[in-house]
């Protein structure tokens, strides 16, 4: 029964199998072969330090997806992926509800709608800056890590993530120098780059960041990780400055988006509330993890 269940969620919806079909080349089929392909790989891995401890279906597509069914890469994130989590298993272990919900005040997720309709994290720092207090340094000095990793790894099991493709927007509008400095202390480069790791071993089909009104450790932070970026992921991350104009060429339907990156574009806007923002996430996701 537990088999048919998670073989049940496995399966895409209409919408996403068509996608799915001609980026990934995914039928059932295909999807079930190399799940159990890339299983008996982890199994055979020579040293047990190398082994993915959770080997669900669930688990395992997130990676295949990723690397579009190659075995041989997948296999590769699973074992960084085991590598990093060791690494880091005391800082992100034990991440409380009320630790993430805390972070629910500045993070929106959009959806776009239609067949290749994307999946968009927005983040507006300033939102929640009076969170970024030095009682919570001192109590919790690596929350920012924490949260990062919750949330990308919440996002590389959903299936619109997985076959769509994710985008990231950070806004750090209205944020002083002083809010720019608190923020900054919770975020150290060693954190940072750790964020970005993560991120690359997931893999997920990353479409584009845009960064607004970046504070000055952000220009730091990109001096640091650019030397790692492949080509094609320098061609989509951008440091927009002020410049809200690229959200022009990057979404046909501004009404997609909250007010204050619909009122900086310079596409047409109405009146109308964000159309597809996920306002309750967070609060979904902890609901499944119940």
């Amino acid at each position: 029964k537990n088999c048919l269940k998670e073989k049940m969620k496995l399966s895409l919806p209409i919408h996403l199998q068509a996608v799915a079909l001609e980026e990934l080349n995914e039928t059932p089929e295909f999807r079930d072969l190399q799940i159990i392909e890339l299983r008996k790989a982890i199994e055979e891995l020579p040293l047990e330090s190398d082994k993915l401890t959770d080997t669900s279906d669930l688990n395992l597509i997130r990676f295949l997806r990723s690397k579009k069914f190659s075995i041989q890469n997948a296999l590769l994130a699973t074992i960084q992926w085991h590598h990093f989590y060791e690494k880091y298993m005391n800082v992100l272990t034990n991440i409380t509800k009320e630790e993430i919900i805390q972070f629910s005040n500045f993070i929106t997720v959009v959806r776009e709608s239609g067949a290749k309709g994307r999946v968009i994290l927005i983040m507006r720092p300033a939102k929640g800056i009076k969170m970024f207090t030095p009682e919570l340094k001192k109590n919790n000095p690596r929350a920012m890590l924490r949260i990062n990793f919750w949330i990308f790894e919440k996002l590389s099991f959903d299936p619109q993530v997985q076959v769509n493709g994710l985008v990231v927007i950070n806004n750090f509008r209205d944020m002083t120098f002083f809010d720019q400095m608190a923020m900054s202390s919770m975020a150290p480069l060693g954190d940072q780059l750790a964020t970005f790791q993560h991120f690359q071993i997931l893999g997920m089909r990353f479409k584009a960041a845009y960064i607004f009104e970046q504070p000055p450790f952000m220009n730091w932070l990109w001096f640091f990780i650019k030397p790692f970026m492949s080509d094609k992921i320098k061609t989509r991350f951008f440091l927009c400055g002020h410049d809200y104009s690229v959200l022009s060429n990057a979404f046909t339907d501004i009404n997609i988006l909250p007010a204050d990156l619909r009122n900086s574009s310079t596409l047409p806007v109405t009146s109308e509330p964000c159309t597809s923002a996920d306002s309750n996430w967070i609060e979904e996701q902890l609901e499944l993890e119940n």
